[in-house]
């Protein structure tokens, strides 16, 4: 039986069709191969291809500053004094000309230099509301006779916003029955631009001087500072008071 199968295979598949068979599969192959490979590549996701990451965005960078305004100041000449007693009708300097009964007012306390660096010590850009204020503090007065009238700036150059304070006159003056005071004039010159003309405000400021206790032997020193402080105080009234005008 198995011989009879053989038999018939034989002549089913002869050398030509087995030919035939094996060259059809093959190129069959050479078809489906290709194919399964895009197939099998397709399903395998692709590498996403790196992109450059935006730097973050810069930090806002702060205003610029604006232009800081000049200050320029001047202390007043010698100062003088003022009495009014029972028998001094507003004496002046008496205490200079051996006036008999006129108090010592201490007044030699406020002299040009002591001035200057009684200014140094004013906090300007506070009393100025400007804490980028540039003050210069000079060490003499302007030496000048028309800084009222002077309509130019008295230092050249500088920023487009100068201003000047020129202490004119000082006064240390005490009355027989009322506390002792000092008493500063003074007029601040406002320049609004390079080649503006100046805008002037003039004015008089008063701050009684604190008595200390006239026991120890530091009285005369405690006197002296308390003079200073009231010259500072004077002015700090005074830079109140321009701040409006």
């Amino acid at each position: 039986m198995i011989h009879n199968s053989i038999a018939q295979l034989n002549r089913v598949f002869t050398p030509g069709k087995i030919e035939f068979i094996l060259v059809s599969f093959y190129r069959a192959l050479r078809v489906v191969v290709p194919i399964a490979t895009v197939v099998a590549n397709a399903a395998v996701p692709l590498t996403a291809q790196a992109q450059p990451v935006p730097a973050p965005p810069a930090p806002n960078q702060p205003a610029p500053a604006q232009p800081s305004c000049e200050w320029h100041i001047w202390p007043a000449a010698t100062p003088h004094t003022t009495y009014y007693g029972w028998f001094h009708g507003g004496e002046v300097d008496g205490n200079r000309r051996g006036i008999k009964g006129y108090p010592n007012m201490y007044a030699e306390a406020l002299g040009t230099p002591q001035q200057a660096s009684l200014l140094s010590q004013v906090d300007w850009q506070k009393q100025s509301s400007d804490p980028n204020l540039r003050v210069v503090v000079h060490l003499s007065t302007t030496g000048t006779d028309d800084d009222r009238t002077r309509t130019t700036r008295l230092v050249a150059g500088g920023g487009a916003c100068y201003r000047e304070l020129i202490i004119t006159s000082l006064v240390v003056e005490s009355a027989a029955m009322s506390s002792q005071s000092v008493r500063v004039m003074a007029i601040r010159k406002r320049f609004d631009g390079a080649d503006a003309v100046s805008v002037n405000f003039s004015s008089m400021a008063m701050a009684n001087v604190p008595i200390p206790e006239k026991t120890g032997p530091d009285f005369d020193d405690r006197m002296r500072a308390a003079v200073q402080g009231a010259f500072q105080a004077a002015i700090v009234k005074f830079m109140k008071i321009q701040n409006n005008h």
